[in-house]
């Protein structure tokens, strides 16, 4: 039987002690609305658009990198990963998102890149945003 038990509501998730956001319900539209947008960014990433700065400082040398399968699953992951984070963030708080003037950054792309690119925050989102999708599919609810 199929609890629908999955939050309604937006909620906070602790990342990091220096970074918490606040993230709409994770719902399947959010989740595939992810997935549409990072494979389109991953085409004009692959085709050298601006969506490089997306996945580091250093775009030199990314088209040569993407010609390894390795690193470019890697990046689709990392581009995935921002994609969701993007479309599920409202805000954030902490130490870890202030700029150079102490002030709470805006959640930009290049912002939330550098967060991301810790990979500890970017496991820690994706565990604890998609953890009730995951508990629906543990407990047999699909």
């Amino acid at each position: 039987m199929i609890k629908l038990s999955l939050p309604r509501e937006p909620r906070w998730l602790d990342l990091h002690p220096t970074v918490r956001v606040k993230v709409r319900p994770c719902t399947t539209p959010l989740v595939e609305a992810a997935r549409a947008m990072a494979a389109r960014v991953m085409a004009d990433i692959i085709n050298g658009s601006d969506d490089l700065l997306m996945v580091e400082h250093d775009v030199a040398d990314l088209q040569k990198k993407l010609l390894d399968p390795d690193w470019c699953a890697g990046v689709r992951q990392f581009v995935y990963v921002q994609c969701l984070a993007k479309a599920a963030i409202l805000e954030w708080d902490g130490d870890g998102v202030k700029n150079a003037a102490g002030e709470i950054g805006k959640i930009t792309t290049e912002n939330l890149r550098d967060v991301l690119l810790h990979s500890d925050i970017k496991d820690v989102f994706m565990q604890e945003f998609t953890k009730p999708l995951m508990q629906v599919v543990a407990e047999g609810n699909v």
